[in-house]
């Protein structure tokens, strides 16, 4: 379909995190125009990267959708709290933060489809712990109906994206063994890990951001300008 010029992002229009480290690995945030994924293991600040994220939009006047499936994971006074830090004002911040949450697959899909009108032009569309609601419609390579639905969402999620909106979604990932046969990952960090969601997802985020608890480092397990870090 034909959109507004409005809605088309410059392929160098990024959201930042406010993070200094992530930003410079990033080449200053997460892309307009894109899918990027946050994944690691519980605990290493996935949450906490959107959350930096989507205050740095909200400050800067941008809209943000918040599609929750981790089943709590907005807090909006932390929000507030990371905007007033930064010279922003909390409340108008928060006016344009919406705030969705999914407990099955097909709400998910749903609530993808709508993000985008939630944004707005220029926004960002924030994705947390979406494995939370798919890997129960999992089943390995015997359930080829659960697969579908993955790819499905992966389509929502570009289609949001190439509205012009920065799309970041955040997936948990476990350690890899040699005799596991859908490893969905690779090595970063010196350790082998898998994502949550198997081979099925490997190809959905144009950049993947790997973050690891026990060494608090973080690098980009894919990039499509070739760089890690």
């Amino acid at each position: 379909r034909f959109r507004r010029a409005s809605e088309a992002s410059d392929p160098d229009d990024r959201v930042a995190t406010g993070c200094a480290a992530v930003d410079a690995l990033l080449r200053g945030g997460f892309r307009a125009g894109d899918v990027s994924e946050v994944e690691g293991p519980t605990a290493s600040g996935k949450t906490q990267l959107l959350a930096a994220a989507a205050a740095e939009a909200a400050r800067a006047g941008s809209g943000v959708a918040w599609v929750d499936c981790a089943g709590s994971s907005f807090r909006a006074a932390r929000l507030r709290k990371r905007v007033e830090a930064r010279g922003g004002d909390g409340d108008a911040a928060l006016g344009l933060v919406r705030v969705t949450r999914c407990n099955d697959a097909w709400e998910l899909l749903r609530a993808l489809d709508a993000a985008a009108d939630a944004a707005g032009a220029g926004g960002l569309v924030v994705v947390d712990a979406p494995s939370a609601v798919l890997q129960q419609n999992m089943g390995g390579d015997r359930n080829p109906a659960g697969h579908q639905l993955v790819a499905l969402v992966g389509a929502a999620l570009w289609a949001a994206a190439r509205r012009g909106l920065a799309v970041v979604v955040a997936n948990s990932t476990a350690r890899a063994y040699p005799d596991d046969d859908e490893l969905g990952g690779g090595a970063c960090f010196g350790e082998p890990w898998k994502g949550a969601l198997g081979r099925s997802w490997t190809f959905v985020a144009a950049t993947r951001l790997a973050l690891s608890e026990r060494l608090g480092r973080c690098a980009l397990a894919r990039d499509p300008e070739g760089g890690s870090g």
